[in-house]
C-alpha cells in the first residue's frame, strides 16, 4: 500500500485483479498497469483506461480508511 519510488518519493499504491495503481505523493503522477498482460509494466493505462484508473482510485481510498481505523488513525 505504501512504498517510495526509485527516487525516493512517497507512493501509495494497491495491486487488485492484476491492475497494479500507483499514486506519486509529491507530484501526484499516477500510474496503472495490467501485470496479467504486461509484467514488465511497459505500458501505463492511465489515459486509455479510465474507467480500469477511476476503480483503482476508489479502492485505495477504501483501503486507506481501513488501514487508519487498524491503526486507530
Amino acid at each position: 500500500l505504501i512504498g517510495v519510488d526509485i527516487d525516493g518519493a512517497p507512493l501509495l499504491g494497491l495491486r487488485n485483479n492484476g491492475v497494479k495503481y500507483t499514486k506519486n505523493q509529491d507530484n501526484g503522477r499516477e500510474l496503472l498497469y495490467d501485470v496479467n498482460t504486461d509484467p514488465k509494466e511497459a505500458t501505463d493505462l492511465v489515459a486509455s483506461q479510465p474507467e480500469k484508473l477511476e476503480a483503482a482510485r476508489r479502492l485505495l481510498s477504501v483501503e486507506i480508511v481501513a488501514w487508519k481505523k487498524r491503526v486507530g488513525r
